[in-house]
């Protein structure tokens, strides 16, 4: 009887060893999926990561890490005032992980008399890595500077609404562009001059609604592929000068 009771023991305590270690695999499975379903979420717009967190606690602090800080049109439609959209914009900034990356950052906004809001999340999102910068400041009356003196920035596409482009930048924060979109800014002939020569990996190059250029010359590398200009009516001359071919476009 005795020997039956200890055998009965040993069974249980097997059992309870067995469920033990597939209790830990489990939870180590669960840890696993669960790193990689926050990795994927944190690419999905910032809008969608804290809906996701207030349905799911494991969730709840993702939209920290999110890469994908998208405050367009969309966004905007939903705050019911500037003073609004601004506060959101700046607590997710302002919380973002320490270590975590940005590749997109877009706004849609009125920048008049918070200018220094807009260049702090510019320089902010520069320093995280962003590749993706869209400023549409479509409500705005007057021209701001845009802020792209960072040394570090590893910007791939500028699309810039309602802007000033200053020559007074750091052309380094422009190397790796590859997709310039300008719409309504103030530019001159030297600006787009400095920009393609600089701007050795661009591809495209979109222009609409902008003033001050009267003679554009287009000094397009080998990557250049897309070149489109539109209602700039005091543009006189458009000359393109192939770097491959050696040949020469002109326009007028």
């Amino acid at each position: 009887m005795a020997s039956s009771s200890a055998e009965s023991s040993r069974r249980g305590a097997k059992r309870q060893r067995q469920n033990n270690r597939n209790h830990h695999d489990d939870s180590w499975v669960f840890d696993v999926h669960s790193d990689l379903v926050e990795e994927i979420f944190t690419h999905l717009p910032i809008r969608q990561c804290v809906q996701i967190g207030m349905v799911a606690k494991e969730f709840r602090g993702t939209w920290r890490k999110c890469r994908n800080l998208d405050f367009g049109r969309d966004f905007a439609a939903t705050q019911p005032h500037r003073l609004a959209y601004s506060a959101a914009v700046d607590h997710a900034i302002e919380s973002h992980h320490k270590e975590g990356k940005i590749k997109t950052l877009q706004l849609c906004f009125d920048p008049s008399d918070v200018e220094f809001l807009l260049e702090k999340w510019v320089r902010k999102s520069v320093k995280k890595g962003v590749e993706e910068l869209d400023l549409d400041i479509f409500q705005a009356t007057v021209s701001f500077c845009v802020p792209t003196n960072a040394e570090e920035a590893k910007l791939k596409e500028l699309k810039l609404y309602y802007s000033v482009i200053h020559m007074l930048f750091n052309l380094k924060a422009l190397v790796s562009l590859t997709t310039l979109v300008l719409r309504q800014v103030d530019l001159t002939d030297l600006i787009i001059e400095v920009v393609f020569k600089n701007c050795v990996h661009l591809e495209t190059f979109d222009m609409a609604d902008c003033y001050g250029v009267r003679n554009m010359k287009v000094k397009a590398n080998n990557r250049f592929k897309v070149l489109m200009v539109g209602d700039t009516g005091f543009l006189l001359l458009c000359k393109v000068f192939d770097e491959t071919t050696r040949g020469a476009l002109t326009f007028g």
